[in-house]
């Protein structure tokens, strides 16, 4: 840099505002990076939140509405989606609830 202020005569300070100038330059495109890095991580946060495989309760209702989903499995996607049980899990536990105690052995 020296150079460029010898280039220029009858100026003083050229040294120092160009060296201001590339501070600032770097400032702005440390900036610039920053912003792309930001941008870039929130685009992965929200396809990695909304994968292909997921659906929302709007589409389910659509497809059950133009017939494409029976209102069983409509229930049973609905549920999952919700992190519910599904019906199928209520059933059984109804039918067949835990045993508390083990039945007793005829061989004690």
């Amino acid at each position: 840099m020296h150079w460029i202020a010898q280039s220029l005569p009858g100026e003083e300070g050229v040294q120092t505002r160009l060296l201001l100038w590339g501070v600032a330059l770097i400032a702005a495109f440390l900036a610039l990076g920053l912003v792309v890095v930001w941008l870039r991580r929130s685009l992965i946060e929200r396809r990695s939140a909304r994968p292909g495989g997921r659906f929302d309760l709007e589409a389910l209702r659509r497809l059950r509405d133009e017939g494409q989903l029976s209102p069983e499995e409509f229930r049973r996607l609905r549920n999952q989606a919700l992190g519910l049980p599904a019906p199928e899990d209520e059933k059984a536990k109804k039918e067949n609830p835990p045993l508390s105690d083990p039945p007793p052995r005829d061989d004690e």
